[in-house]
């Protein structure tokens, strides 16, 4: 039996795009899984003239009773995705889906999207959620396949672990500063500093306590947070989380959360985001409903406190590194897919 692990090609852009697919498969490659790389169409007519082609070419070693792991959304489409699964199953091999996110709740939020993406997900033999909470919404939609819970995104670097330094005042935010508008909401009575990385288009003045240090490459990211902690919010507004992307993180796992620990950095996030559960568990960060409590939060928390904290993350910043999370994921599905 072979297993296999496909690989959506990304543009390099030097933002942070691709790197969870490209960790996952590094890390599966460790447990024998063999890359299938999925290369984006130049348009519309090459995508419906060349699929088939493609799908049945691709899958060509595929044989009898092997696994293929897809690696959701692909960026290919849902059409794509159906095809490709359907060639899975011609070959009597078995499908896991590994869900990074559900284009639907994050861009579209309509029923109908959401409705064509379950119908992608309940084709698969086993599917692997981000976390109880999508999980759950999966079954509440239908989806009456064995699903397993990630429960956080692991997230490769060799940078050392520097001791991390405690501080009241200091927040590190790494995104698309251009889609982040919640960042620039604070008062300018503020005593925070929020240390940011990540696109910025716009060339109107930053507020004073923004400090703005470009955008990083994703694997050297890590060496510049040394002080404080991360921070892990979306959404259009800092007092509460408005928008389709802040009511996203109620089922997502945010990369940049697992960016934070990876590193060995206490977090900050919002209190009712599917990843408090973990920041909580573990003893890794502080869970706040509104950015205007930062400060309050943070003149409660004693250097001891703190350096639990970042000892706990530290901890986890290994099983990270190392591919825990979804090793053990994946381990849970091929037993499952064995015993069925």
């Amino acid at each position: 039996m072979n297993k296999y692990i496909t690989n959506t090609i990304e543009i390099k852009d030097g933002t942070a795009l691709s790197k969870a697919k490209n960790d996952i498969t590094m890390f599966l490659a460790e447990e024998k899984y063999i890359e299938l790389p999925l290369k984006r169409f130049k348009n519309k007519i090459e995508k419906l003239i060349t699929s088939d082609y493609r799908i049945v070419r691709l899958l060509q070693p595929v044989k009898k009773d092997d696994i293929v792991c897809l690696q959701y959304p692909t960026s290919l489409g849902p059409w794509f995705e159906k095809k490709f699964i359907e060639g899975v199953h011609k070959r009597g091999a078995k499908l896991i889906i590994l869900i990074h996110d559900l284009d639907s709740l994050r861009f579209e939020n309509s029923p109908q999207v959401i409705e064509e993406e379950i119908s992608v997900i309940e084709m698969a033999d086993c599917v692997i959620s981000d976390n109880e909470h999508m999980s759950q919404l999966f079954i509440k939609h239908g989806v009456d396949k064995p699903i397993i819970n990630l429960g956080i995104f692991d997230y490769f670097h060799s940078n050392e672990i520097n001791e991390k330094k405690y501080s009241r005042t200091f927040i590190n935010f790494a995104g698309n500063l251009n889609k982040s508008n919640f960042i620039f909401q604070l008062s300018g009575k503020t005593k925070l500093t929020i240390n940011t990385f990540g696109m910025w288009d716009n060339k109107k003045k930053l507020p004073s306590y923004i400090k703005y240090n470009g955008l990083v490459n994703s694997e050297e990211l890590t060496n510049f947070l040394n002080v404080g902690y991360g921070l892990v919010w979306d959404g259009t507004s800092a007092h509460e989380v408005k928008g389709t992307y802040g009511e996203y993180m109620r089922i997502n796992n945010p990369h940049k959360t697992s960016l934070y620990l990876s590193s060995g950095m206490p977090v900050i996030i919002w209190k009712n985001a599917a990843l408090a559960d973990f920041v909580l568990t573990n003893d890794v960060g502080i869970t706040i409903n509104s950015l205007d409590e930062i400060e309050g939060k943070l003149n409660e928390v004693s250097v001891e406190d703190y350096d639990k904290m970042a000892k706990n993350a530290k901890r986890i910043s290994m099983k990270l590194r190392n591919g825990f999370f979804v090793k053990s994921a994946m381990k849970s599905a091929e037993k499952m897919l064995r015993n069925n």
